[in-house]
């Protein structure tokens, strides 16, 4: 079951790959912006607070040698399948390397920000943003923003990193990062599945159902528009959406829930899988490299069917008082909202 919290950890890292520099300058350096008035209060900002002592911004990782050896400053600050730790995750966060993604500096402004793990320090918070990020809306925005709550004195203790997030690149790792908070809370329901079925042919075809629903999940991405700036943060929302709901669907069977008698009695959903098939197989897609394809598309459903089909096997075994057409059903309503969505009438 735990390979759901380490499919975002990988989709966080392929984006890493791909990654810039987190580290500028200081914002106040940037001298394409030297004459933008709409950023010149922020860059005010950050011209006065340059000598506010920090942790270089460019360390390398030293957390092995500060005896907290793969420590994870998110997973500790958030409470990522573990109780929240704030003091922890502000030691964690002082080894990482400067640069992680929600790790190293990213951690430290927020704990600052916050006074969560570390006291309230809003100038070392501010001094932090004004080094680390990519957009200029973003620097902007983040630096603004915590501007106000030190002006405001006592202000909100709910700072977050991507409430200024502008470019599809921290997009699409703010998308990652709730992803991963999202998994670690359903992490516990799978593990009481797994303990509910636990035996012979029942936990083969639950295990068969959950490779079934990571090959359709990790196929979804190709039907996914990818031509724009938030591109990642879509291909992790739609992989989402089926974990998201292949999670909901088995607390319905655990739970023999009213909604498996009303998918039942749908006696239409086939026919209009087929249209809306039909439609998305003649609709003419953009010809940009990151477009949908009707060849893709055609993977993903037979990868939906084999998950479709995994469902019926499964409670056939595991709940025979559920219906294997009803469960057909409720999956194949599922697919019809997700092929309307690659036709954008979502």
């Amino acid at each position: 079951m735990s390979r759901y919290p380490v499919v975002v950890v990988v989709v966080a890292a392929v984006l890493l790959a791909l990654a810039l520099p987190a580290h500028a300058e200081n914002w106040a350096d940037n001298p394409d912006y030297a004459d933008h008035a709409g950023f010149a209060r922020s860059r005010a900002v950050c011209d006065q607070l340059r000598a506010v002592a920090l942790p270089a911004g460019n360390r390398a990782d030293r957390r092995k040698q500060g005896g907290m050896d793969g420590c994870d400053s998110e997973a500790l600050y958030y409470g990522i399948g573990m109780p929240a730790d704030p003091e922890a995750a502000f030691r964690c966060a002082q080894l990482e390397d400067g640069g992680d993604m929600f790790g190293g500096d990213m951690m430290l402004a927020t704990i600052y920000a916050n006074g969560r793990g570390a006291p309230r320090d809003l100038d070392k918070a501010i001094a932090i943003a004004c080094r680390t990020g990519w957009a200029p809306a973003e620097f902007d925005g983040r630096v603004s923003d915590l501007d106000d709550y030190r002006q405001q004195g006592d202000g909100p203790a709910d700072f977050h990193w991507c409430d200024a997030a502008t470019s599809g690149y921290m997009s699409g790792f703010c998308a990652s990062h709730d992803a991963r908070i999202a998994a670690a809370r359903r992490m516990a329901g799978f593990q009481a599945f797994a303990a509910r079925w636990n035996q012979g042919e029942a936990k083969a075809r639950l295990e068969a159902l959950i490779t079934a629903a990571e090959n359709f999940t990790q196929a979804r991405g190709v039907e996914i528009d990818q031509t724009g700036t938030l591109r990642g943060a879509f291909v992790v929302m739609a992989e989402e959406e089926v974990r998201a709901l292949l999670h909901q669907d088995l607390q319905a069977v655990a739970e023999f829930k009213p909604s498996l008698a009303l998918a039942l009695a749908d006696r239409d959903a086939d026919a209009e899988l087929n249209r809306v098939y039909k439609r998305v197989m003649a609709f003419r897609f953009d010809v940009l490299a990151g477009s949908p394809t009707h060849d893709g598309i055609r993977k993903v459903q037979r990868a939906w069917l084999k998950y479709r089909d995994a469902w019926g096997d499964f409670v056939r075994t595991a709940a025979p008082e559920v219906s294997p057409q009803a469960m057909a059903n409720l999956q194949t309503r599922h697919r019809i909202k997700q092929l309307r969505g690659v036709l954008h009438e979502d």
